[in-house]
């Protein structure tokens, strides 16, 4: 068969990272825990071509916190700050 008679089909394709899950350092040592650590580890990834970014976000009163928390503003700030406005961060 001829490559004019091969159907070729492209799909759109979304890559998201999930950078820290409900994770510890405890469980891996790498896991980012500070909002420095997680908006430069979603910079990374962002960078390498990922289209979304899903992480837990810690909280803030304890730079090492282990702790979920509900304030992403936190890390979105962070981030916003290290990419520089060409960041959009939803």
């Amino acid at each position: 068969m001829g490559l004019d008679k091969v159907k070729v089909e492209y799909f759109e394709l979304l890559i998201k990272a999930a950078i820290n899950g409900g994770r510890t350092r405890e469980e891996h040592p790498a896991v980012p825990v500070s909002p420095t650590e997680v908006a430069a580890d979603a910079i990374e990834c962002l960078k390498a071509g990922a289209g979304a970014i899903h992480l837990h976000v810690r909280a803030t009163s304890d730079v090492n916190s282990e702790h979920e928390s509900l304030e992403a503003e936190d890390v979105a700030r962070t981030i916003q700050y290290r990419a520089g406005p060409s960041l959009q961060a939803n």
